[in-house]
């Protein structure tokens, strides 16, 4: 009887032990989450995970069941703190931890032309002249973020919690180029109609903002696993961000009578310019992501 007894407490031991171990790859053992083929559910220690939108899926799905029909679902990138699209990644450094990485990187340029009469000493309306005004808007925005995240849970359903450093850069600009110049018979030449003028000064340049942001924010979230390797997730977060911003500054050009040539003057908006401190929470629109491991 008590060999019976020693052998049930050892083997219950032995059990115990196994079923509190991780295997080389960082797994818990607690769980026996594998596929019907055997490929193992959860993260895994040395994975990589890509973060994508999940919302055009769900349209899809809920398309194929309405009178609207279903189109096409298309890949686009998750949503970044402040609910702006971006680009995500994680490395798992073991099953349920990972560090993880986000960007968003918007750089846009174009141009509008507008066609003006010509500026002429000699105007003939019978064959009037144009030539063309060009306004180029620039704007450039930048998000980094790097940080641990913790995965917590024993099923397909894992809690996730964890903290980064965000950093963030915008610019917006605005530059004039004009068919006609300025010249002594011509101060206000003609322009199209939504250019500035103040007096006889023409805007030729206007950095309408620039700005920064760093900050520590900690996240609060949640990854349900579909499948091996593939989870729809959500978070929240909450942020502590220094944020500063210019004065609006505009580049002018005028006539100067004196020195019989054309001169630029820069003028500096008052009270367009921040600097402060903030706590704001983020990502209440509810976006839904899918992480993709492997």
């Amino acid at each position: 009887m008590k060999y019976k007894v020693s052998l049930i407490i050892f083997t219950l031991g032995i059990s115990a032990i196994t079923f509190g171990q991780a295997d080389s790859l960082g797994r818990s053992k607690k769980v026996n989450l594998y596929s019907k083929k055997g490929v193992y559910i959860l993260p895994e220690k040395g994975e990589i995970a890509i973060g994508i939108d999940a919302v055009p899926f769900f349209y899809y799905l809920g398309g194929i069941f309405s009178q609207n029909h279903a189109s096409t679902p298309s890949f686009t990138y998750g949503n970044d703190f402040g609910g702006a699209t971006g680009i995500y990644a994680k490395y798992m450094l073991q099953a349920d931890l990972a560090i993880r990485a986000n960007f968003r990187g918007d750089f846009v340029s174009f141009t509008d032309i507008y066609v003006v009469p010509q500026s002429t000493l000699t105007y003939d309306p019978l064959a009037p002249q144009f030539v063309n005004d060009e306004v180029t808007t620039k704007t450039n925005l930048v998000h980094l973020g790097f940080g641990l995240e913790k995965l917590r849970g024993n099923s397909r359903v894992q809690g996730k919690y964890g903290a980064e450093i965000i950093f963030g850069y915008n610019k917006i600009d605005r530059s004039y180029n004009y068919g006609n110049s300025i010249t002594n018979e011509f101060n206000r030449p003609e322009t199209f109609d939504n250019v500035y003028y103040n007096g006889a000064e023409r805007i030729i340049n206007d950095y309408i903002d620039k700005g920064l942001y760093v900050g520590l924010r900690g996240l609060l979230g949640v990854e349900f696993f579909i499948g091996p390797k593939i989870s729809i997730g959500g978070e929240f977060g909450y942020s502590f961000v220094y944020q500063w911003s210019q004065n609006r500054i505009t580049e002018y050009q005028y006539w100067n009578g004196s020195t019989q040539q054309v001169s630029t003057v820069i003028r500096e908006a008052d009270n367009l310019g921040y600097d402060d401190f903030g706590l704001s929470i983020d990502q209440l629109d509810g976006s839904i992501n899918l992480f993709l491991y492997f």
